[in-house]
């Protein structure tokens, strides 16, 4: 939704929004509606699963904020106008443009949540920012997708219709994706990573993390 930004030290962070960013009901997308959402991940009302992600990503006063010791206004994010958001961290992070990626931190639609509710993830009620909005869902066996008229970039979309499989096997997913029943997945039996890299190293593609698991 940016199209640049800056930062002071890798603690305070500008991103300038792109003025022509809309959601998919038309709706301009505003540096108002990421300090909304944020706030809205940390706030210990919602408990959210995620919510330790604005602490991961070191933002100010969030960890107080999940524990009840702070009100959400106290977040260190900031709307400076409608297509600025200051971001300030509690100390500096230089991997965190990385983590915005994450979809914790993907903007929601105020006004939508307000009017539906939890049921504004509805196909019928959910509002994206995205090039692609939900057209069908069926728990356990689709998700369909269709173009969203008012993204930024539309003109640059190609797909028509997306569709995603959930397949909890990774057996399975494997299977389905040599087939060509699915033309991409990221569920792969790990024991094959290696050789899958070696026969086609033009399809397969590994990720770099900076994670520990224990």
């Amino acid at each position: 939704m940016a199209n640049c930004w800056t930062t002071a030290g890798n603690r305070i962070w500008f991103f300038y929004l792109r003025p022509n960013a809309k959601w998919s009901n038309g709706d301009p997308v505003t540096a108002k509606d990421f300090v909304y959402s944020w706030r809205r991940l940390v706030d210990p009302v919602n408990n959210s699963p995620f919510a330790y992600f604005a602490t991961l990503a070191g933002i100010k006063n969030a960890q107080k904020i999940i524990n009840n010791e702070l009100p959400i206004e106290k977040l260190g994010v900031e709307a400076i106008d409608n297509h600025t958001l200051k971001v300030t961290l509690e100390q500096p992070e230089p991997y965190f443009l990385n983590l915005t990626n994450h979809f914790s931190f993907f903007p929601v639609n105020q006004k939508i949540i307000a009017r539906y509710g939890q049921n504004w993830v509805a196909p019928t009620n959910l509002v994206g920012n995205g090039a692609f909005m939900l057209s069908e869902r069926i728990a356990g066996e689709k998700i369909v997708l269709q173009p969203n008229r008012h993204y930024w970039d539309h003109k640059n979309t190609i797909l028509t219709k997306v569709t995603f499989v959930p397949i909890k096997q990774r057996a399975r997913a494997w299977q389905s994706y040599f087939a060509g029943d699915v033309v991409e997945t990221e569920f792969l039996p790990e024991h094959l990573d290696s050789k899958l890299l070696q026969q086609i190293p033009d399809e397969f593609y590994l990720a770099e993390q900076l994670a520990t698991y224990y």
